[in-house]
């Protein structure tokens, strides 16, 4: 669509073509007078070299927009209008003002858009409501563990000394008295 904004001129845009072929050039958009907006023209994605024309005198070239995208899914309204320069002058600009259109009904993106905004925020707070509450368990269920009773140099300490378990282990007594025959004793 283009809005005309300038009140000298009834604009025409034009599609150049491209510079290698001199046939190519095609009106998109009849004359558009002031104050008014053209009718919506369906264009595919490309890159596109648009002129705007005096409607009046097609040879008067007002303003070229060189290698302008247009991207899919997306809406442009090019705005003609007059800006003035540093001296007072007023030469003619182009501003194309482009907008994401809304997906079709049923499409994939349609129903991304209604999956992601109106079901993604409750499922996002059930997700923080069910960490919190594994968290709670976690705590809930944690035991305080008893500590190993304390060590004596680095050894456990025993509540029988190692000779009297062997000795009631094998029903011996091992002690240097009591030390069967044959065994070393510590004199020896």
């Amino acid at each position: 669509m283009v809005f005309n904004a300038n009140p000298n001129v009834t604009v025409r845009m034009v599609d150049m073509g491209s510079e290698l072929v001199a046939d190519d050039t095609r009106d998109l958009i009849a004359g558009v007078p002031y104050g008014q907006v053209s009718d919506v023209t369906l264009l595919e994605e490309d890159t596109v070299q648009w002129t705007f024309v005096d409607d009046a005198q097609p040879d008067n070239i007002l303003y070229r927009l060189r290698d302008y995208e247009l991207e899919r899914d997306t809406m442009q309204l090019v705005v003609f209008t007059p800006e003035r320069e540093f001296d007072g002058s007023l030469r003619d600009n182009v501003y194309p003002l482009a907008s994401e259109t809304a997906p079709s009904f049923g499409g994939p993106r349609a129903i991304g858009y209604a999956l992601f905004t109106t079901y993604m925020l409750p499922f996002q707070l059930l997700a923080l409501l069910l960490l919190a509450a594994m968290v709670g368990v976690i705590v809930l269920t944690h035991r305080e563990t008893e500590k190993v009773g304390a060590k004596v140099g680095g050894r456990r300490r025993v509540s029988r000394p190692l000779v009297n378990v062997i000795a009631a282990q094998t029903g011996t007594d091992v002690t240097e008295d009591g030390a069967p025959e044959g065994s070393p004793t510590a004199g020896d």
